[in-house]
């Protein structure tokens, strides 16, 4: 399979298209043929040596934490995961034809949604969600104010907390407005 490989820390430059072995799968894992990824902030942080004192890759490596994609194989233990359905996961070596991926982090993707549309969504939605649920941990009635929630993360933390019940203000510049914060309750 091909796959982009990282032989050093630093620029794009280090990142190189060929091919490399298939990756295995175990009882509890699915094999998923990657139809698309996103490039995000980790995976800069990642490449360019900036995360290696908290995140250190063993070279060469395969970037790439977004995922959406087919099921291909699944692993005995797996269940309600069959061949050729469409899943996204916030996983690891993503930026590969193939990865594997435990079943535990797989979710199916929703029919109104493309492989490009899905593999925008596993980082952002699980950062808006924790950044909720682990560090707010709102009540019901509790007001929470969300600040940048034009953005996917943004976005994400204010469906979040009024699923808990919050009454959520949010705010976020728009386009040509600047330094400007329209809050919205």
């Amino acid at each position: 399979m091909k796959a982009v490989l990282l032989y050093a820390y630093g620029d794009p430059a280090q990142l190189h298209y060929e091919e490399t072995d298939m990756p295995k799968y175990g009882d509890n894992e699915v094999l998923v043929k990657v139809r698309a990824t996103s490039i995000s902030p980790i995976d800069w942080k990642l490449r360019s040596g900036a995360a290696k004192s908290r995140m250190p890759l063993t070279l060469p490596a395969i970037l790439g934490r977004d995922l959406s994609g087919e099921v291909v194989e699944a692993g005995r233990s797996v269940t309600g995961f069959p061949k050729g359905m469409r899943v996204m996961a916030l996983t690891n070596r993503t930026y590969a034809e193939y990865t594997s991926v435990t079943a535990d982090v797989l979710a199916p993707i929703p029919e109104s949604l493309s492989f490009e549309q899905a593999a925008a969504l596993p980082l952002v939605t699980t950062t808006g969600s924790q950044l909720i649920e682990r560090a707010v941990k709102p009540k019901a009635g509790q007001t929470v104010l969300v600040t940048g929630a034009l953005g996917g993360v943004g976005r994400t933390a204010v469906h979040v907390a009024r699923k808990h019940g919050a009454r959520v203000f949010s705010g976020g510049a728009t386009e040509g407005e600047g330094r400007r914060c329209e809050v919205r309750g």
